[in-house]
């Protein structure tokens, strides 16, 4: 799962820490916000290892004590394990750890390399460290959620973006209008290709911004437009994303949430109630929930 976009070919210092799954996606965050310039996450059955990847000048030891002192409730805080530099080739880590994989029986996520079975509709995604390939779970309950909803001839907005998968995703189901928002532009970079590549770029517009305040500033002022809100975040983003889709949303509209952890999915869930969604379908896989919510004012 990894979190944000990084060039090729470079060099880093990688630092491995393992967690409880429900602290992952706010750990991941922290570690981003201090500099890391992408992080993989490693789920099993005993909980999850973040791989953090910081430029290999980066004073990493005072990176990780801010991130141990934002985060005062993860008591105790995770044993860092850090290598030195390394010089990755990021291409070749995908085409060793990614493999195709079915979403329902019409459509498949693969790289160009793989070969193209009859009958499928086809996501193609190039190599890359952007968030949101879906490698994960959360992407991966995103994916399920779009593209078995009715979405042709809509307008969708994709929050956090990452590769463009979910963008890219609803445009080949039909939708007629795609806004794809995230704030780190090596993802932008890569969604872009990856938009490219499956030939939607007349509808899918890539934007610049951070999600939560770009739907803040569009419900200012102007009719709700959208018909489809997806964002892939963490439980925090998703309940303060939340806050502001009403003014953005149809009456209606679905919201289509995911990136919780479970511990986190019952205060999703009472804000999503608060601010007057009714949640059609909660999924699940091992410990990570995604919400479909009905815009019910």
């Amino acid at each position: 799962m990894p979190a944000s976009a990084m060039p090729q070919h470079h060099e880093w210092t990688e630092v491995h820490l393992r967690t409880k799954s429900a602290h992952a996606p706010t750990l991941s965050e922290a570690l981003i916000r201090e500099g890391a310039s992408g992080t993989w996450l490693q789920d099993d059955a005993g909980g999850t290892t973040i791989v953090a990847f910081f430029p290999s000048r980066t004073d990493v030891c005072s990176r990780l004590a801010s991130v141990e002192a934002a985060l005062p409730g993860l008591t105790p805080f995770p044993e860092p394990a850090v290598s030195g530099a390394l010089a990755r080739d990021w291409e070749q880590v995908w085409r060793e750890q990614f493999h195709p994989f079915r979403v329902g029986e019409r459509w498949a996520v693969q790289a160009p390399w793989h070969e193209r079975p009859a009958g499928i509709e086809i996501i193609e995604i190039e190599p890359g460290m952007a968030f949101g390939t879906g490698l994960h779970h959360t992407t991966r309950l995103c994916l399920e959620a779009l593209l078995e909803s009715e979405v042709a001839g809509s307008t969708v907005v994709d929050v956090g973006a990452g590769s463009g998968v979910l963008a890219v995703a609803a445009a080949k189901a039909g939708a007629a209008r795609v806004l794809a928002l995230d704030c780190d532009l090596e993802a932008l970079l890569s969604a872009a290709g990856n938009v490219a590549r499956n030939g939607v770029t007349e509808r899918v517009h890539l934007f610049a911004a951070s999600g939560v305040a770009a739907i803040r500033r569009a419900a200012a002022g102007r009719p709700a437009w959208a018909d489809i809100v997806v964002a892939n975040l963490t439980p925090t983003g998703v309940s303060e994303l939340a806050g502001h889709l009403p003014g953005v949303l149809r009456p209606g509209g679905r919201f289509l949430a995911s990136g919780i952890a479970e511990p986190s999915a019952r205060g999703v869930e009472c804000r999503l109630l608060e601010q007057g969604f009714n949640i059609t379908r909660r999924r699940q896989a091992e410990d990570w929930i995604a919400f479909e919510a009905l815009l019910c004012r």
